[in-house]
């Protein structure tokens, strides 16, 4: 048995989900995931160049559910797919950062609508990466080449910014993950700094 302890706490290995597929049953280069209902996870597969792009729905016990989502710039495809996430209604949220937009399904996976057009203005996108729902529905999307964060309506309606390039205290360099705490603290890691930042 593997066992690994970190901060005084001691993780025995369980087990892993998935292998290497083209499609199918396994996953191509996965980039990212979330945990859904009914012990669901939602699995991104990145692929590469025009194959292999996809989401993958496995319960934890191993079973595939089937997959949503194909390789193209066309509504409800992907080219270089990042980040997923769920709302609170069980849809789902997958950034794009090549064709700049945040492709929405629902629970089953069929395609809902898409929003996001390219740019460095209010609610424009240029490389959305990670994404995370807050406790009030809000999705915020980290906006990496325009160094920021932008948080939308699950439709696309803008709300807010903040962040801007630089290294000072809250300015970003290419900025990459996002996590979202149970009091709505926002975690964003600034890649091109080499730091987490705290935004409350």
């Amino acid at each position: 048995m593997l066992t690994t302890v970190a901060a005084g706490r001691v993780y025995d290995y369980s087990y892993c989900i998935g292998m290497y597929s083209q499609s199918g049953r396994g996953f191509w280069a996965p980039q990212d995931f979330v945990l859904g209902t009914n012990g669901r996870i939602f699995v991104l597969s990145r692929g590469v160049e025009q194959l292999g792009q996809r989401v993958s729905k496995i319960t934890f016990d191993h079973h595939f559910q089937g997959q949503f989502g194909s390789a193209g710039a066309e509504e409800g495809r992907f080219v270089w797919p990042r980040s997923i996430d769920l709302d609170n209604h069980g849809r789902v949220y997958v950034s794009d950062e090549h064709v700049n937009r945040i492709t929405v399904f629902d629970e089953q996976g069929a395609y809902r609508y898409y929003w996001g057009t390219p740019g460095g203005e209010d609610g424009q996108l240029n490389g959305p990466s990670g994404l995370a729902f807050d406790s009030h529905g809000t999705v915020w999307v980290v906006d990496s080449m325009n160094h920021r964060v932008q948080s939308f309506g699950q439709l696309g309606e803008f709300q807010s910014t903040f962040g801007k390039q630089g290294s000072g205290d809250g300015d970003m360099e290419m900025p990459w993950g996002i996590c979202i705490d149970r009091h709505d603290n926002i975690y964003v890691a600034d890649w091109g700094n080499n730091r987490v930042q705290k935004f409350s």
